[in-house]
């Protein structure tokens, strides 16, 4: 940090060991951390590069001004910290935001030019609203606990591990991150909720980068997607990574899962085991409400009740959100799909098992088919969220809740998913029934209808 260059603001910087590229790199942090969360790797592999990288320390972070009166900052005062840099820089700098930092940044577009942006989980421009629904429905602890965060509380620290990683964190590590963790401006979150929202329309469009991770509980894939779809470029969902993907070390499946996304494809054959319901996904680009289907594994977070004792699935019918992995399905700048593996599965090795390459350089059959069933698992993922689409155009859907009280007391009481409505069903125009039965929409509603009487089935396998 140079305080003569940048004043109360702090800076953090890598300078390559030879000149450096002529085009600096700015990054910005998101909500709770400060520009130490960029100097664990990013700061010294871009140096390593030849950039020269810096992070700034928004008003009210780190070491920067302002502590004392940290909710007296908003978004606007976030956005000309990063001006008050970036005029310091040699040159206009490239901008990397990530989470809040991507709000930031795009609010920063609207009066300045850069080179380029990238957005890493960032916020959408339609704001904050549809991934804290999306929260309070998987994660609601995990929602309470942030906001406790925000006001000054003191978390569990198990809250830093399921909001940023993906990974197994070793405890030292976790604890040190912990302990950097600080507080967040009320006045910037409500901002990035309603009150100052990017106006796309009068947003340059500067070379943009759009990055989420497949397994962030705070800024899904879909949110990511919502961002690139506004301003008309693709979304990279990095796989096997948390929220904190600028930290993560490490790349193993999630445990624990309550729900899991479904396709309509699904439907039938889920319908027979598993509770079906729906979830809010945030909002498209010109602002309407999206809705998502899921497969319920358990009735509290943390919960999975299809998996037994030795780890074995119970039942018939294994979700293809799951049975994809350790692969996952990508598109590469010129549209050719491109499969992805998470090498650190303990499954994945070089001694035994399916052969991914034969020994003259081409795919094996194995492979062959994992891409095919990839794809299809992808056209039906997007074929999934146009016929969402059209069930919340036709207004069919209703807050739903599972009540119940289970064998010594236990209480059930879960919201935050929609449902069927079945009188606004009933009372479609003729047209709109016929509609439903050739999109095949109107057999997906009698499998939700029919799946959700699967709620005892699990309420069962708790009292048991």
């Amino acid at each position: 940090m140079n305080r003569a260059r940048f004043g109360d603001l702090e800076v953090l910087c890598r300078m390559p060991a030879g000149e450096a590229r002529p085009t600096p790199l700015l990054f910005v942090h998101g909500a709770y951390t400060a520009a130490w969360c960029w100097d664990e790797n990013f700061l010294p592999w871009f140096a390593e590069q030849g950039y020269a990288a810096y992070a700034v320390s928004l008003s009210g972070h780190g070491a920067s001004r302002g502590r004392a009166y940290l909710d007296s900052f908003s978004i606007a005062d976030y956005v000309a910290d990063v001006a008050e840099v970036a005029d310091k820089l040699p040159a206009p700098p490239v901008l990397i935001g990530h989470s809040m930092g991507g709000m930031v940044i795009q609010k920063y577009l609207e009066k300045h030019t850069v080179p380029g942006a990238v957005l890493m989980s960032s916020v959408p421009p339609q704001g904050l609203l549809g991934s804290a629904f999306g929260l309070a429905f998987s994660k609601p602890h995990l929602l309470g606990d942030l906001n406790r965060i925000m006001g000054g509380g003191q978390p569990q620290m198990e809250t830093l591990r399921d909001a940023m990683f993906h990974e197994t964190i070793e405890i030292e590590r976790l604890r040190r991150y912990y302990h950097l963790c600080q507080p967040e401006s009320h006045r910037a979150i409500w901002d990035m909720s309603l009150f100052d929202l990017p106006s796309l329309s009068r947003t340059p469009r500067p070379p943009m980068l759009v990055l989420g991770a497949e397994h962030d509980v705070l800024i899904p894939p879909d949110q990511v997607r919502m961002t690139a779809r506004s301003y008309g470029v693709s979304a990279n969902i990095l796989p096997d990574l948390g929220h904190g993907m600028m930290m993560e070390t490490d790349w193993r499946i999630a445990a624990g899962l309550n729900a899991v996304p479904v396709t309509f494809a699904e439907f039938e054959s889920l319908a027979r085991e598993l509770p079906l319901a729906f979830v809010p996904a945030g909002r498209d680009g010109e602002g309407r409400t999206r809705v998502a289907p899921v497969a319920l594994l358990g009735l509290s977070e943390g919960e999975n009740l299809c998996i037994d004792a030795d780890g074995r699935w119970i039942g018939t019918t294994i979700p293809a959100f799951l049975r994809r992995y350790p692969f996952a399905y990508a598109t590469a700048d010129d549209g050719a799909p491109t499969l992805a593996v998470d090498a650190a599965w303990p499954g994945f090795n070089t001694v035994e098992g399916e052969r991914l390459i034969a020994d003259d350089g081409q795919p094996t059959e194995f492979l062959k088919q994992t891409l095919a069933f990839l794809e299809r698992y992808e056209r039906d993922t997007l074929r999934t969220r146009a016929l969402c689409d059209r069930l919340v155009a036709l207004d069919l859907l209703r807050g739903g809740e599972i009540r119940g009280e289970l064998v010594g007391g236990r209480r059930l009481n879960a919201t935050g998913f929609f449902m069927i409505d079945e009188q606004r069903l009933a009372t479609l125009p003729d047209e709109a029934v016929l509609e439903l039965h050739r999109s095949g929409l109107m057999a997906v509603i009698h499998a939700h209808r029919v799946s959700m009487g699967h709620v005892q089935t699990l309420a069962a396998r708790l009292s048991a």
